[in-house]
């Protein structure tokens, strides 16, 4: 699914890396104690790019815990380059060939 940033600009966001689900609890404290530190680690062993949020999941009413890496901090994968196929010969070309052909037996 597309989203856009505003309805004049028809450029889609980028999405990014998906969220990993690192703890699930019941309460929303408990998440958010868990997310808190999480970022007190990070910060302590110094790691940069990661980004941490609660989400809250409707049918199980539980909380989760999700991380992922910053899309600004995620390595570009190189696109490879498509190879050019040659152009096939169009049908009415080929039939134009045949009916020379015929003409020239008689």
């Amino acid at each position: 699914m597309k989203t856009y940033r505003n309805k004049e600009d028809k450029q889609p966001e980028k999405e990014g890396p998906p969220w990993k689900t690192v703890h699930s609890t019941s309460t929303y404290e408990a998440a958010d104690a868990r997310r808190q530190k999480l970022l007190q680690e990070w910060s302590a062993h110094r790691v940069e790019g990661m980004q941490v949020k609660v989400k809250r999941m409707a049918r199980a009413e539980t909380y989760t815990v999700r991380t992922r890496l910053d899309p600004e901090f995620s390595p570009k994968k190189a696109k490879p380059e498509k190879k050019i196929k040659p152009k096939r010969k169009s049908r009415d070309e080929g039939r134009d060939k045949k009916r020379a052909r015929k003409g020239s037996r008689k």
